[in-house]
C-alpha cells in the first residue's frame, strides 16, 4: 500500500512539473493592481512591471470608472443589478493575436470559476482606441449573462452597435471593407483569435442599420435585441414583431425583409461613393414595394457628422 501511495505521489509531482499552470494559483501568475466592488484588474507577472511603469494607478481607476459608467448609465436597471453581482476580472496579459478578448466563465485555462475574463494585452493600453475596445468586450461579458448561446454574428454586430451608441465612432477599416465587398453572408462565423474586418463591418452595419430604421429612437429596441429567447436570425425576428407598429417602415415587418433591403442598401451604397474618413456612415433610405413584392430603398445618401475612426 505504501508503495502504491508512492508511486501515486511521484506522478502527481512529475505533473506538476510537466503540465503547465497545474498547480498554479491565481496569485502565482497575476498580481492584482486593483479591487474595487465587483471588478478586479490583474497584470500577468510577465507584463506587472510594464504595466506599473508605463501606467499609474490613476489609468487603472479611470478605468474602473469607465466600466462602472458603462453599468450605471447604459443598461436597463435590472440588468445593472445583475451585473453588479457578477465577478469582473480584467487582465493584462500577452494575448496571441487580438487585443482584447472575452472569455465566459470556465473558459480561461486558469481561471475556472464564475468570473466573467476581459483580456487585454499590454500593447491595447496605450491605444487611443482602448476605452472603445473596453466597452465592446464589456458588452460581450454582458451578453452572455443576457443570451450565453447566440450567435456569434449577433454577438459581433451588436458588440460594435453598442461601442458606437456610447462612444459616437466606428471602426472604419471594418466599415469600407464591407462596402467594398457587398457581398459578404450575413450569417458569418468568427474566431475571437483573428482579425476578419469584412465580416465585422458587415455585421455591424446590419444592427446598424435596423437600429436606425426600426427603433423609432426607443432604447428598449436594442435591449430586446440582445435579451430575446431565441438565437440568430430567429431573436431578431422575434425583437422585431416586438417592437412593430404601423408607424414604422415596412422593412421592419420580420428578419427578412430588413436584411433583403440592408442588402439592396449596401450593395448600392457600394457604387454611390465612399463616406470621406471622418464621416459617420448613415444608410437613409425610404423603403417602397415593388410589383414583384420585394421592398427596395428608394433614397441611398451619406450624411455627415463627427466620427472618431480607428
Amino acid at each position: 500500500m505504501k508503495g502504491i501511495m508512492n508511486i501515486i505521489f511521484i506522478s502527481l509531482l512529475i505533473s506538476s512539473i510537466f503540465i503547465p499552470g497545474a498547480w498554479a494559483q491565481e496569485s502565482d501568475v497575476y498580481t492584482e493592481l486593483l479591487k474595487r466592488g465587483n471588478i478586479s484588474i490583474l497584470a500577468h507577472k510577465k507584463n506587472v512591471n510594464y504595466t506599473q511603469s508605463k501606467f499609474p494607478a490613476i489609468f487603472w481607476m479611470d478605468l474602473v470608472f469607465h466600466i462602472e459608467k458603462v453599468f450605471d448609465h447604459h443598461l436597463p436597471l435590472l440588468l445593472q443589478q445583475k451585473m453588479k453581482q457578477k465577478s469582473i476580472k480584467v487582465l493584462i496579459e500577452k494575448n496571441s493575436s487580438a487585443e482584447g478578448v472575452f472569455y465566459p466563465p470556465g473558459t480561461h485555462e486558469l481561471f475556472k470559476g464564475n468570473d466573467l475574463i476581459i483580456s487585454f494585452d499590454p500593447s491595447a493600453l496605450s491605444s487611443l482606441e482602448f476605452y472603445r475596445l473596453v466597452t465592446h468586450e464589456l458588452f460581450h461579458a454582458i451578453h452572455f449573462v443576457l443570451k450565453p448561446q447566440e450567435e456569434s454574428w449577433v454577438r459581433e454586430g451588436l458588440a460594435q452597435l453598442f461601442e458606437n451608441k456610447i462612444h459616437q465612432s466606428y471602426n472604419l477599416t471594418n466599415v469600407m471593407t464591407a462596402l467594398s465587398v457587398s457581398t459578404t453572408s450575413l450569417l458569418g462565423s468568427f474566431d475571437h483569435m483573428a482579425s476578419d474586418p469584412e465580416q465585422y463591418g458587415h455585421d455591424f452595419l446590419f444592427f446598424y442599420f435596423l437600429e436606425q430604421k426600426c427603433s423609432q429612437g426607443n432604447e428598449l429596441f436594442f435591449w430586446q435585441l440582445s435579451s430575446s429567447l431565441e438565437q440568430g436570425k430567429e431573436g431578431i425576428e422575434s425583437a422585431l414583431k416586438k417592437s412593430f407598429s404601423a408607424s414604422r417602415r415596412s422593412l421592419c415587418i420580420n428578419f427578412k425583409s430588413s436584411a433583403n433591403a440592408f442588402m439592396v442598401a449596401r450593395a448600392l451604397n457600394k457604387y454611390s461613393g465612399m463616406p470621406q474618413q471622418g464621416d459617420t456612415y448613415i444608410l437613409d433610405t425610404d423603403s417602397v414595394m415593388a410589383p414583384n413584392g420585394h421592398l427596395y430603398p428608394s433614397q441611398f445618401k451619406f450624411q455627415v457628422g463627427p466620427s472618431r475612426p480607428v
